[in-house]
């Protein structure tokens, strides 16, 4: 199965939000095709700095203005 056709088949999509991952051109265009698509996102957070991690409220921050609305806490 492609990644466009993972997206497409999927209800909620899981991302894990690392330093890198906003930097991976195919990471990039997943989240553009889950915006696209108008699909639900999850992102995993790892505080631990030192390991990659980002706290939520740099997420927004990392994967620029076009998508950090989708990275919003929402309860």
């Amino acid at each position: 199965m492609t990644r466009g056709a993972s997206i497409e088949c999927s209800h909620v999509v899981l991302v894990f939000c690392s330093k890198g991952y906003f930097q991976s051109k195919n990471c990039m265009r997943e989240i553009i095709s889950c915006v696209v698509k108008g699909k639900p996102i999850i992102a995993v957070t790892d505080p631990e700095l030192a390991k990659g991690g980002l706290t939520l409220e740099q997420v927004p921050t990392q994967c620029g203005a076009q998508f950090g609305a989708q990275f919003r806490r929402r309860v």
